[in-house]
């Protein structure tokens, strides 16, 4: 997903709905991108959270 570059607050949304369902997160952020590394046992779960949010989930 590409968001605007001055856009603020996705990551600490992303992790707060992903930190409900009970699902830990490794963040990478640098400084044009973010990354959020799931563990694979909890990537289905993870997916239906962010849909829920509103993200377009790929799988490579």
């Amino acid at each position: 997903m590409t968001l605007p570059f001055g856009l603020t607050g996705f990551m600490a949304a992303v992790s707060k709905v992903l930190a409900d369902a009970n699902i830990s997160i490794f963040a990478i952020s640098a400084y044009s991108t973010d990354h959020i590394l799931i563990k694979e046992t909890d990537l289905k779960k993870a997916k239906a959270q962010l849909e829920k949010l509103g993200c377009v989930v790929k799988e490579y």
